[in-house]
């Protein structure tokens, strides 16, 4: 019973062999290299099947009538009329007959939805499988794959300035694990493999910069017969430690002093999730009487690398689907430093202030749901929020800014407030 077994597993596979290799000549020529897997599956299998009895049935019925002669002819005529035949009707039911990539759904579980760890975590989920149709799995791995890019400009033509973006990608981390067995998955049965990985405890944070970012995610790969391996992928975050925020009573203040005005800014607390409302107080104090073209309220996400020549380049306006942005460029120190205006509202403009006037205005302005923690060193994403008064050309603006935490540690968890349709601003003028 097992001689036999071997003997009939030793002829399938030669033969899924010789389909194999007929289906892949089939995608190198230019007449049918758009089938689909499943229709070449289907020529080669109805050729290979009807072409074989039309030569079985075209040696019996040709030496039956004329012998030696009549047995070359009739095997000829009668196999090329089959494999004609069977590779038509073959390739028209080869989509119905034969599974494709889309008939075999794969996804990935974890027992965490929100998919949010820290470095040393244990990663557990499932890897999900299921098929409308009859289909052997030959197998799969699952792998945990963390990659760092770095995203810059540099320096192309001396003579004419121009400049190129240069990505260099980084591998992080890499583990691969045999998860999935070889076997044969019905129609529409479901199958699920568990997985496990452990985090470095060195593992860099996830970041979502257009400059520094850093992705981490989990990827099963199956293996099928005659079809391309199907592939899928989902992103983990990895939480990053938030810095060191020394505790006030009240409120974080920043304050400037410049010849035409004070400013003080103050907030109530410096540390946010992603997608929250920074609510915030200026006060500005005139030393003289002024004027000011506008007062503006901004936040600043800064990212800094050590590659690229020295520059920081301050970007206003930018696209993140197609990736082009407008923005101002100066030489700096060390490294390339971009500047990125995520949120801003004007407080007032073509304003007249006496002198010992006060202006206090409370504003709120909202940091993006996007995957941006505070990161202190090199690299280095760094949030400032800021009030910028404007003054006529010629004059120095006078600015204020306070550095604000990006949090995306675990502990410090709080929902996203809802922002409103604006930012809320409410004015008080006072004559002292």
């Amino acid at each position: 019973m097992d001689k036999s077994n071997m003997a009939q597993q030793k002829s399938s596979t030669w033969l899924e062999r010789v389909v194999s290799r007929c289906v892949a000549s089939l995608g190198s020529l230019r007449a049918t290299e758009h089938f689909p897997i499943a229709t070449r599956r289907g020529l080669v299998l109805g050729a290979l099947s009807l072409g074989l009895t039309g030569l079985i049935l075209g040696i019996l019925l040709g030496s039956a009538n004329r012998g030696l002669v009549g047995a070359f002819v009739g095997a000829v005529s009668a196999a090329a009329l089959g494999i004609l035949g069977g590779a038509l009707i073959g390739g028209i039911l080869g989509r119905t007959l034969f599974p494709t990539e889309d008939d075999v759904d794969v996804s990935i579980e974890f027992e965490r939805p929100e998919r949010l760890y820290a470095a040393g975590d244990l990663i557990r989920g499932y890897i999900a499988v299921k098929g409308s149709k009859k289909i052997r799995l030959l197998g799969g791995t699952t792998c945990l794959w963390g990659r760092r890019f770095y995203t810059y400009d540099t320096l192309v033509d001396e003579e004419s300035a121009a400049r190129d973006m240069v990505q260099e990608p980084y591998e992080l981390h890499l583990e691969h694990t045999r998860s999935i067995p070889e076997r044969k998955l019905g129609r529409n049965v479901l199958l699920r493999y568990p997985f496990e990985f452990r985090i470095p405890q060195d593992a860099a944070p996830s970041q979502h910069g257009q400059i520094v970012s850093i992705r981490w995610q989990v990827l099963a790969e199956i293996e099928l017969p005659y079809l391309s391996s199907l592939i899928a992928r989902s992103e983990v975050f990895i939480s990053a430690p938030p810095p060191a925020v020394p505790d006030v009573v009240s409120q974080y203040r920043s304050l400037t002093s410049a010849e035409p005005c004070q400013l003080l800014l103050s907030m109530p607390r410096v540390e946010f999730w992603p997608g929250e409302t920074i609510d915030a107080n200026i006060r500005l104090a005139s030393r003289r009487s002024f004027a000011a073209t506008s007062i503006r309220a901004v936040l600043y996400r800064v990212e800094h690398i050590a590659q690229g020549d020295p520059h920081v380049i301050y970007v206003s306006e930018w696209d993140l689907a197609s990736g082009r942005f407008e923005g101002q460029r100066w030489p700096a120190q060390e490294g390339t430093t971009y500047i990125w205006l995520e949120d801003e509202f004007v407080l007032g403009e073509e304003l007249a202030i006496d002198d010992q006037e006060m202006l206090i205005y409370a504003f709120s302005l909202h940091i993006p749901e996007r995957f941006c923690p505070t990161v202190r060193g090199v690299p280095s994403v760094t949030w400032k929020l800021g009030v910028i008064v404007e003054q006529p050309s010629g004059e120095a603006n006078v600015r204020v800014f306070h550095e604000v935490i990006v949090s995306t540690w675990l502990d410090s968890l709080i929902k996203p407030e809802k922002p409103a349709s604006q930012p809320q601003i409410t004015l008080r003028r006072v004559s002292r």
